[in-house]
């Protein structure tokens, strides 16, 4: 299954060159069996393929910017993870949150969410992390917690898509969660950062009386898609400082949002992105 798998995305791939080889056999027999094209036929045909071979070099030059711009992404999600770690040998424990959703619950105090990728796209998604939430704002020790997303550069910005995405199904839980749980009114906010989107995720909090972090980076073998395959659980307070500065540092840039604001059409004004 696997070879046919490949077998067919290399032709997809190549599609525009094999219709030019096939073509010019096609031509090539019939002349050799003594048909004849028109001049003009014979140009239009001439015009196609190097129309054909036009979209398979921009294509392919595309794709070669894309990988280019790729390695780029993965070399900043590198240095993130370097300057992250850089002279720390913490207490770092790695798990799979999907084996491990006891990670996201217990937290209290004020709860952290950088650059969250709020993937829902099953009731059943929607429904376990409901329950999880509902249990985490009806707690009177949890105080508040405060979501980050980065916007993108501008609304044309690549990452723009990516947060139009993820922002729908924030919008679809906070709508679902409100529904459920009426304390979310007070302990909720959202800022929204006009910038790219950063080479990682974390979520830091207060979780059995101490301070700890979840942190993932968003390249392979670390996510699928929108999400964390693989994460680091963190409790050495020097990098859980490190990454609760980020929040402070950014929190005064931007407005926060209330769940209303959240909830209404037009996020951008009520972001002052307009």
């Amino acid at each position: 299954m696997k070879s046919r798998s490949k077998f067919m995305k290399v032709i997809i791939d190549n599609a525009e060159l094999i219709v030019l080889v096939a073509a010019s056999v096609f031509i090539l027999g019939m002349n050799i069996f003594g048909f004849r094209f028109s001049i003009g036929i014979n140009l239009s045909i001439i015009t196609a393929f190097l129309a054909l071979l036009a979209l398979n070099s921009a294509r392919l030059h595309h794709e070669r910017q894309s990988e280019r711009e790729k390695t780029r992404q993965d070399r900043e999600v590198l240095k993130d993870i370097r300057v992250l770690l850089k002279s720390h040998r913490p207490p770092i424990e790695l798990v799979a949150p999907r084996e491990r959703p006891d990670i996201w619950s217990e937290f209290e105090g004020v709860y952290y969410a950088w650059n969250a990728p709020f993937r829902l796209e099953r009731d059943t998604d929607l429904e376990k992390s409901l329950e999880t939430h509902v249990q985490r704002y009806r707690n009177t020790n949890f105080i508040k917690a405060k979501y980050f997303f980065f916007y993108g550069e501008n609304s044309q910005h690549p990452d723009h898509k990516v947060f139009k995405r993820r922002f729908e199904n924030y919008r679809r839980f906070v709508s679902a969660l409100l529904t459920q749980c009426p304390e979310v009114q007070e302990k909720l906010e959202t800022y929204i950062i006009p910038e790219r989107l950063p080479g990682y995720t974390f979520f830091i909090g207060r979780r059995k009386d101490s301070d700890m972090g979840i942190l993932y980076f968003n390249i392979e073998p670390f996510m699928s898609g929108d999400m964390p395959e693989w994460a680091f659980l963190i409790k050495e307070p020097s990098i859980i400082k490190s990454l609760r500065s980020q929040f402070d540092k950014k929190v005064y840039e931007c407005n926060a949002l209330g769940i209303q604001d959240v909830l209404k059409g037009d996020i951008e004004s009520c972001a002052g992105l307009k």
